[in-house]
């Protein structure tokens, strides 16, 4: 019986001492988890960051595009403008040479 009794304890003792292996090695391994989980974590934080800088230049790019492109556009109205009135004044002065030379000829017509 005490012959049964230390062979139970032995086998009790190597399985204590295999769980304690096991235990030490997933302690390892939860550190070593943990320290590229922190490394991760790191790294998100500094992308995150790097992507707030981005879409803060691209909001700061699209104001600079929105801008030139009102400029543009209000650049293309007044040209617009401006041709329609050098039309009508082209118009107006051919109009005014048409009513020159009708009075010239009316003149020269009653000079004769």
């Amino acid at each position: 019986m005490e012959k049964s009794y230390v062979m139970k304890c032995e086998e009790a003792a190597i399985a204590i001492e295999s769980k304690e292996k096991q235990n030490t090695s997933l302690m390892n391994e939860i550190s070593v988890l943990r320290t590229e989980v922190s490394q991760k974590v790191s790294q998100i934080e500094n992308l995150e960051i790097e992507l707030a800088s981005s879409k803060s230049a691209i909001d700061e790019q699209y104001k600079r595009w929105r801008t030139a492109q009102d400029n543009y556009e209000r650049q293309v109205i007044l040209q617009s403008e401006t041709i329609q009135e050098l039309t009508n004044t082209s118009k107006q002065l051919s109009l005014l040479q048409h009513e020159i030379t009708m009075l010239r000829q009316t003149a020269d017509a009653q000079k004769n």
